[in-house]
């Protein structure tokens, strides 16, 4: 028999709400768990909240979820847990102990877990270390540590009944080597990682914005706030620099926000015409919303400019500007369908700031 145990009784201080009932993609976390265990076809699922959130989970849930409550640690949650099961469960049994804040569990890491345990006794789901380990003492770096002997631990964390009771007998929980016990391991999906502050749960964002301008008689030529005497000024109100027109709508987009002219019209008619500080604009929102730039792709279309002589003086102006570095920013161009314009395509990739 397996059996899933869901750890929701924490107080989610570091999070900020209550953990479980935070909405993700249009249901709460809680049920992105019960319905991974449901899927997988575990026979029994057992629900650890606190006296809060007990009576809203238990809304939630199938009615062949067990909501029971937790205590003031982790350990005593998963105690109680077992205290319930201690009467119908035998020495073969699958435990499978998850955490709430883990909800993007799939299905072959819980099938590949309950197979292990089966094998071995005792499983546990994590991500092999790809940063440098470091142990410190103090101020001081004191060891490092082989990053591939490193796993960062998630769960589903798996277990035969007969040695979990044990360890919890024996309150060794942590070191269950101290019963003889070796654990076994099986790599999470890259999805399924602790969701532990409110700001993991913001995701990426993808804007896509656009700009056109003809060229006029006079005047020269502005992109990515760089001036090329060579070519005649794009006609714009502003300085007509399509490039960074292009890349500010994209942000805006990302963001949930307007066109330029919805933010950049007042203030160019109030005498701002340096492009530059429309884009200033659409950063500080970003900045603001606590995301920064992952990558940036442009796609220029002119038949007046060969834009890939001059991409990197491009690259190295948006680098400045954006602070980013050019190997984040792509650049193409074709030969325009309008022999007297320049056309600008824009796509951003917003992440958030850790």
């Amino acid at each position: 028999m397996n059996i899933a145990i869901i750890l929701a009784g924490g107080k989610s201080t570091r999070f900020g709400s209550d953990k479980p009932l935070q909405m993700i993609s249009d249901k709460p976390m809680i049920m992105h768990s019960v319905d991974a265990f449901t899927c997988a076809k575990i026979y029994k699922i057992i629900v650890v909240a606190n006296v809060e959130n007990a009576q809203k989970i238990k809304k939630l849930v199938p009615k062949s979820v067990r909501i029971i409550l937790g205590g003031k640690t982790r350990q005593e949650s998963v105690f109680n847990a077992i205290k319930f099961l201690e009467k119908s469960q035998k020495n073969d049994d699958v435990i499978l102990i998850h955490n709430v804040a883990n909800p993007f569990v799939g299905q072959e890491e819980i099938k590949h877990c309950i197979r292990l345990v089966k094998k071995c006794g005792a499983c546990i789901a994590g991500h092999l270390a790809t940063d440098t380990v470091k142990i410190i003492d103090g101020n001081f770096i004191k060891q490092t540590l082989p990053r591939e002997k490193i796993l960062l631990a998630e769960t589903p964390q798996g277990f035969k009944w007969s040695v979990l009771y044990k360890a919890y007998k024996n309150a060794v929980t942590k070191k269950l080597s101290a019963i003889g016990q070796k654990v076994a391991w099986t790599e999470a999906s890259p999805l399924n990682k602790k969701l532990t502050f409110e700001h993991d749960l913001k995701p990426d964002l993808i804007g896509v914005g656009s700009d056109f301008h003809e060229f006029s008689k006079s005047g020269a030529l502005i992109l990515a706030g760089i001036k090329f005497p060579k070519f005649h000024k794009l006609s714009a109100d502003s300085d007509g620099d399509a490039i960074l027109h292009a890349i500010t709508t994209s942000i805006s987009s990302a963001l949930g926000g307007g066109s330029l002219g919805t933010f950049a019209t007042s203030m160019c008619k109030s005498g701002i015409k340096n492009s530059a500080k429309y884009l200033e604009k659409a950063l500080k929102q970003m900045y603001e919303k606590g995301y920064s730039i992952s990558n940036l792709s442009l796609s220029i279309e002119s038949n007046e400019i060969k834009i890939d002589p001059i991409s990197n003086k491009l690259k190295s102006a948006l680098s400045h500007l954006l602070k980013i570095n050019q190997s984040q920013i792509g650049i193409t161009a074709i030969r325009g369908k309008n022999k007297n314009g320049l056309y600008c395509i824009s796509a951003i990739l917003l992440r958030q700031n850790h």
